[in-house]
């Protein structure tokens, strides 16, 4: 028996062979520090286990491979030849190839266990998954010809020295010469024993196998089975390329999730368009075809988990409006502090409610207010937004009369004492706190802008204003637009906008969701509502309790994170 080996590099892993009397070992081991030393241990504790048990036995060869403890991620071929008869055991993707009288065929794969005759000038060729990796099937079938096992040796290490995806790739290549017994080692990290290799003289023993095809079957087998075996090896090499390209972003698109959403999902979404592409080239039945589903809905599961879409079907309540007053139904609310103000344009009331003790009045009743646009609260003072381009207060004293110019406000916000007005023409209007109330509208901006705001839904303040379109947030500061955009989450049916002073995020109310953005842009989370299309406003506490204004009713959703 002849043995001539090829290892690739080992930057990222770690791939070696041994040749140790008629033992026959080739692994390769995931990349980890000092994995040299650990490698070379593993390869030792196998020869001298093999030399303490001596197998002659397929059992016996499972029993040595049981034996070991290899990381995570490992691939080991185990060889042992007895006489004229090839034990094969292994764990992980390696592949065997047998090459006789012109003819090259897959006789392993995987984990498995197989064994039968081998005839003189045989060739055998033990492969890890990274030299299959980087070179075909075909490739090494060509290789094979040649007399002299070097020149094999030397073509396939010119071969690994020009992949790319040669890193823990290694080849042992055995040829079975039962009348001349001569061991040839080369790159093999463990020094080869000088004892004489010991060969059986028995008859052939019967063939056995385990797991796999039987090797004797396999040698006189026809094309066709030959064929099917190749396909099955093509397999599951496409499989170890797919599953070399999706393991790293994968494993940190999950680790991410929970951190860091929008940069997991920058990781998962290649992932899942991958894995989508390389489900087509396996047949359903497969095992391969069925490893790549589990890991299609691995990654969907994470991907959902990193869009943080949280399913709200019965909202806590926070309080009932009809406590306040028989027949009372919420269209807008202001939250200053601990107050909560709420306009009724059913009943035409103003409501008032001390957050932390819960005790409501009803603040003012009139059907003027029927007529209310929106409410806001300052100073001890609730004020109300008129469609008439007119603001009163809880007292129906008018605040302003009238704001100049062709406008058509939708909004009111107070913040510092000042109050604010989003009109879908004029753009934002300030009426500025004075001793006497509060100065005419005026353009917040300090220079004309020209903006559209035919768009807009709703503002909000935290020293910068933020204005809602259907489809997007706008920032302003200091009178000027200011840079910000949304990095994920679409809006498409926006209709109030939240923030404070105190908070880091921004709460947008649609149709049938709540989602919220950081002040960056980048989305955080979503709650659907079953119940919230009707739902016209909400306020926030403390970046925890959001606040939903429903009808009769004030929910309360719990942020989860």
């Amino acid at each position: 028996m002849q043995t001539v080996s090829a290892v690739g590099p080992t930057l990222s892993r770690w791939g070696q062979t041994l040749a140790h009397n008629n033992l026959l070992v080739v692994i390769e081991l995931p990349y980890q520090e000092h994995i040299s030393e650990i490698g070379h241990g593993i390869l030792q504790t196998i020869q001298d286990r093999y030399d303490e048990l001596q197998p002659t036995t397929l059992p016996q060869i499972e029993l040595l491979l049981k034996t070991l403890d290899l990381p995570e991620d490992s691939a080991l071929v185990l060889g042992c030849v007895v006489g004229d008869v090839l034990y094969l055991t292994g764990r992980g993707n390696g592949t065997v190839y047998l090459y006789r009288n012109n003819r090259w065929a897959p006789i392993f794969v995987s984990d498995q266990s197989i064994s039968g005759p081998l005839d003189t000038h045989d060739r055998v060729f033990l492969c890890t998954p990274a030299l299959i990796r980087s070179i075909s099937e075909e490739t090494l079938a060509e290789l094979a010809q040649p007399e002299e096992l070097n020149d094999i040796k030397e073509d396939i290490a010119a071969l690994l020295h020009q992949s790319d995806y040669a890193d823990g790739a290694a080849c042992l290549i055995v040829q079975h010469s039962p009348l001349e017994t001569v061991a040839i080692y080369d790159s093999i990290s463990v020094p080869p024993d000088e004892k004489k290799p010991r060969f059986g003289s028995s008859p052939r023993k019967k063939i056995t196998a385990t797991v796999g095809s039987i090797l004797a079957i396999l040698l006189i087998s026809s094309l066709v089975f030959g064929t099917r075996q190749r396909a099955r090896v093509q397999r599951a090499q496409q499989l170890e390329q797919v599953l070399g390209a999706v393991s790293t972003p994968l494993d940190e698109g999950s680790a991410l999730v929970d951190v860091n959403p929008n940069e997991a999902r920058g990781k998962l979404i290649p992932v899942q368009e991958k894995l989508a592409e390389a489900l087509n080239a396996f047949p359903e039945e497969s095992k391969e075809y069925q490893e790549i589903v589990s890991l299609i809905n691995r990654t969907n599961e994470l991907l959902q988990k990193s869009e943080r879409k949280y399913e709200i079907t019965e909202p806590a309540l926070f309080m009932d409006i009809t406590w306040i007053k028989d027949g009372a139904e919420g269209y807008r609310m202001h939250r200053s502090d601990d107050t909560l103000v709420f306009v009724d344009r059913e009943q035409g009331a103003l409501y008032r409610t001390s957050l932390e003790k819960k005790n409501s009045t009803i603040e003012a009743s009139d059907d003027t207010f029927k007529q209310a646009v929106d409410i806001a609260h300052a100073s001890g003072k609730t004020y109300v937004l008129l469609p008439d381009k007119k603001i009163i207060d809880e007292e129906k004293q008018t605040v302003t009369d009238s704001f100049e110019g062709t406008s058509n406000p939708i909004a009111l916000e107070a913040f510092n004492e000042n109050l604010y007005v989003l009109d879908t023409q004029s753009g934002i209007l300030k009426l500025a706190k004075t001793d006497s109330g509060f100065g005419s509208p005026r353009s917040w901006f300090e220079n004309e802008v020209s903006l559209d705001f035919s768009d807009a839904k709703d503002l909000a303040i935290d020293g910068s204003i933020w204005v809602v379109t259907n489809d997007n947030i706008l920032k302003f500061t200091q009178g000027v637009p200011d840079s910000y955009s949304l990095k994920d989450g679409v809006l498409t049916t926006a209709k109030a906008i939240y923030t404070d002073a105190d908070s880091n995020f921004l709460y947008v109310l649609e149709n049938d969701r709540i989602v919220i953005f950081d002040k960056k842009g980048a989305y955080q989370e979503q709650y659907v509502l079953s119940e919230s299309t009707e739902a016209t406003d909400l306020v926030v506490l403390q970046d925890k309790q959001i606040l939903l204004l429903h009808k009769n009713s004030v929910y309360q959703v719990d942020r989860k994170i």
